[in-house]
C-alpha cells in the first residue's frame, strides 16, 4: 500500500463517486484533460459504484473535479463528489486502501494508479475507446457482436462491477468506434439494462492504464509487484505459469504453496485465482 510521494500537509484531495463503470472511467478521462491532477486510487465500492481519487493543487482539483462530476451526470452516472483543499496527514491511512481483488467478480475492486513515466501503454496506440455498459451479461453479448460486425474495431476486455454490471471495452479509429457503438446500442433493449454507452477519443493516460493489461499465458515475470516475489518462491519448488481464473495443482503441490503463502496471507486470493501450479 503506498501513497503518492508528492502528498504533503497543503496537499488537496479529490474525490469522485459514480454508479457504473463506464460514467467513472469516462468522468477520468475528462478530468485528466481539464487539470494537471495526479490520479491516485480507483476503487469499486461494492455497491455498483466506482471511487476516483486524485491529488494535487487546491485550484486543478477542484476543476477536475467539477468537470468530472458533470460528465458523470449527464451520463446518469449518480456522482457524488468532495474535495478536501488540505488533507491531515493522519488521514491518509484511512483514506488509502491496499491494491484488492475481488475472487467473485475475477477483477482488481482496488487499483493503485502509476505515474505518468510509468505507464506503458502510448495514446497514440489506441485513437480511440468504446465502451457498452449493460446490466445482464447477455445483453452485453449481443451488443459486443453487433459492434464488431459493424466496424472494424477489436474487443480490449471485459470490466465487472457487481450487481450484473459488466461493460465491454473496444478500441479502433474515432470513426470506427462510433459506428460500431451506435450499431450496439439499441441491441441492448429487450435484453437487458443499458448503463452506458460512449465513445472515448484520444483517451489520457490513466484511463489507459486502467485497460485489461494482463493476456492469458503470460509469463510469472508479468504478475504484480506485489505477487511476484512469492510466486517466484514458489517457482523454486514447482513449475508456475499464469493461466487467468483457474486453480489446480496435486494434494503435495497445494500445501507447498500454503505454506509459503501463509507468511503473506493478503496475497493468497491472488495466487490461487491467477496461477496455476503443474
Amino acid at each position: 500500500m503506498s501513497v503518492p510521494a508528492e502528498i504533503t500537509e497543503s496537499t488537496s484531495f479529490g474525490v469522485l463517486e459514480a454508479t457504473g463503470w463506464t460514467p467513472a472511467i469516462v468522468a477520468l478521462d475528462a478530468m485528466e484533460k481539464a487539470a494537471e491532477i495526479r490520479v491516485w486510487q480507483i476503487e469499486l465500492n461494492d455497491f455498483l459504484g466506482t471511487c476516483v481519487k486524485i491529488v494535487g493543487h487546491v485550484d486543478a482539483v477542484r476543476t477536475a473535479i467539477e468537470v468530472g462530476h458533470k460528465v458523470a451526470e449527464q451520463m446518469q452516472g449518480r456522482p457524488v463528489s468532495s474535495v478536501i483543499s488540505r488533507m491531515a496527514p493522519a488521514a491518509v491511512a484511512g483514506i488509502n486502501s491496499k491494491v484488492e481483488f475481488n475472487v467473485l467478480i475475477q477483477q482488481y475492486v482496488v487499483t493503485e494508479m502509476a505515474s505518468e513515466k510509468e505507464t506503458a501503454v502510448s495514446s497514440d496506440a489506441i485513437q480511440a475507446l468504446g465502451f457498452i455498459e449493460t446490466q445482464g451479461f447477455t445483453a452485453v453479448f449481443e451488443a459486443v457482436d453487433t459492434a464488431c460486425k459493424a466496424a472494424r474495431v477489436e474487443v480490449v476486455g471485459k470490466e465487472k462491477l457487481g450487481g450484473g454490471y459488466v461493460t465491454i471495452v473496444i478500441k479502433g479509429d474515432v470513426a470506427a468506434v462510433r459506428a460500431a457503438i451506435d450499431a450496439a446500442q439499441p441491441k441492448v433493449e429487450g435484453l437487458g439494462k443499458l448503463i452506458a454507452a460512449h465513445v472515448i477519443p484520444r483517451p489520457s493516460s490513466s484511463v489507459l492504464a486502467l485497460l485489461p493489461a494482463r493476456p492469458a499465458g503470460a509469463g510469472i515475470e508479468e504478475c504484480s509487484p506485489i505477487t511476484a516475489p512469492f510466486i517466484h518462491r514458489l517457482a523454486d519448488l514447482a513449475t508456475v505459469r499464469y493461466l487467468p481464473s483457474i486453480w489446480s495443482c496435486s494434494d503435495d503441490q497445494h500445501r507447498i504453496a500454503m505454506k509459503l503463502v501463509a507468511r503473506q496471507p493478503y496475497v493468497s486470493f491472488v495466487l490461487f485465482e491467477s496461477f496455476v501450479v503443474v
